[in-house]
């Protein structure tokens, strides 16, 4: 265990930690049912004491001492940043751990939550988690991580929210993708190729958005043309009516980019539709450019205006806000 996590955790804490031994996860709380991947063998549901998270963390320092290294170090900035952050969720009683997973390799690797399992610990809180057990070997984890990293709609993560939201599936992960984009959008990074971490507001989150539960509803229900994302369509939705723009355009906006019916010629529901649809084989146009594309669209649109080629707003920002820095630096 390197100083910074140490100081982060204080001499009294530290003295109490267990010596490291291996565990086995399967030993750990209760299955879950859920839909295995070629990563994960199954997902448990653990009450996390703190003695508990004490031997997942020390877990990986047994495999530390044998010259194996299963999760990246935490050094000083991310101690005193992202953990102290945690802990003081925590502290006031803000944490909502239901909305992150856990990951431990069948060999018990502690891969993902090692931060939010610090901050519990020194916090000395109890929670329940869902865990992901997840084979062993570098290529099953480094695929897990790089599922579960920087992405915005994972298998173990819209399990979550079906699990704790009530959601369907497909629900799920619209509204989960949803969620982030409103964030990117507080930033006033929508838009662009940046994407940042979500999951400190996703452990915070205690309640779903009514209007995005009704919106990511509402897309399951519609049938969204091939190429066209519908999570992209519905951000903007979300963003549009919460700005107070008016919200029986914003709606016809989005049934004629779904539908195409009686469009006429440079209406940038047409223009921005079919390129979409039509748009060349292995040319990939992925959530934040898509939002881009439909933004400029919608407004061009909400004035009567037409579009006669694509374009795309630089940066969506229904208040006037340039990009900025990530949230933990405002």
């Amino acid at each position: 265990m390197n100083e910074a996590v140490k100081t982060f955790l204080g001499e009294s804490i530290v003295k109490t930690l267990p010596v490291p031994v291996r565990i086995n996860p399967f030993n750990y709380g209760k299955k879950l049912p859920n839909n295995i991947t070629p990563d994960v063998i199954e997902t448990r549901e653990i009450i996390v004491t703190p003695a508990v998270i004490a031997a997942f963390l020390m877990s990986n320092e047994a495999a530390i001492e044998k010259g194996k290294v299963p999760n990246r170090a935490i050094g000083k900035p991310r101690a005193e940043g992202e953990l102290v952050m945690l802990y003081e969720l925590m502290t006031s009683g803000e944490f909502a751990p239901h909305r992150g997973v856990f990951a431990i390799t069948e060999d018990g690797d502690f891969i993902e939550g090692q931060g939010r399992g610090l901050a519990q610990l020194k916090a000395g809180k109890t929670y329940t988690y869902i865990v992901d057990i997840v084979r062993a070997g570098q290529a099953h984890v480094a695929s897990y991580l790089s599922a579960t990293r920087g992405t915005t709609s994972t298998t173990s993560l819209s399990q979550l929210w079906e699990i704790y939201f009530g959601l369907g599936k497909k629900q799920a992960g619209l509204a989960q993708q949803i969620f982030n984009g409103t964030l990117w959008h507080e930033e006033g990074n929508l838009g662009t190729t940046l994407r940042t971490s979500t999951k400190a507001e996703v452990c915070g989150l205690t309640r779903l958005p009514q209007d995005i539960r009704d919106t990511s509803a509402y897309y399951t229900k519609v049938k969204v043309p091939r190429n066209v994302n519908a999570a992209a369509l519905a951000t903007l939705e979300v963003l549009a009516k919460r700005h107070g723009w008016n919200a029986t355009k914003v709606d016809s906006f989005r049934d004629g980019v779904l539908s195409g019916d009686m469009l006429p010629a440079r209406d940038p529901r047409k223009t921005v539709r079919e390129w979409l649809i039509n748009r060349p084989k292995g040319n990939t146009v992925r959530y934040q450019q898509q939002v881009a594309y439909l933004d400029a669209a919608l407004r061009k649109h909400m004035i009567g205006s037409d579009m006669n080629k694509l374009q795309g707003s630089t940066i969506v920002s229904f208040d006037g806000r340039k990009a900025t820095a990530a949230r933990a630096k405002k």
